[in-house]
Parts: C-alpha cells; structure tokens; sequence
C-alpha cells in the first residue's frame, strides 16, 4: 500500500474535516513533507490563543485548541 493509500484509509480526511467543524476560528490543514504528514492549526482572529500549532497527532491539535480562552467577541 502507498503512503498517501494509508493515508486516505486512515480517516486523515475525516480526521481533517472533523477539526475545521470542532475549530472555526482556525485555519487547519495537514501539510506533507516526504513521508511525515502534520496537521497545522493557525489562528484567524487576533487575540485567540494559541497562534499556531503543528502535530502530526489529531488529539494532542485537539487539546491545545480546546486550552484556549473564548475568541473576542466584539462587545
């Protein structure tokens, strides 16, 4: 099997899809260099803690956002 067979059986795109819906407030991708993959969260609005986070790991990406306080909400 390829990498990018695992990668696809391996629920990386419902994993992917799953994160955007929990985190709106972040722009969240998996990047891909040679055979490592990692999932990379950045912040859209400033204020919202953390900035940026990069983990190969959907639970350890979950945890750090869910450590976040709430995002500004303008009033």
């Amino acid at each position: 099997m390829s990498y990018w067979e695992e990668q696809r059986s391996s629920g990386s795109a419902r994993d992917l899809a799953e994160l955007r819906r929990e985190f709106p407030g972040f722009q969240i991708w998996q990047e891909v260099t040679g055979e490592r993959a990692r999932l990379v969260a950045v912040r859209r609005w400033p204020g919202t803690s953390p900035h940026t986070v990069v983990t190969a790991d959907p639970a350890e990406l979950r945890a750090a956002l869910g450590e976040r306080p709430p995002a500004p909400t303008g009033s």
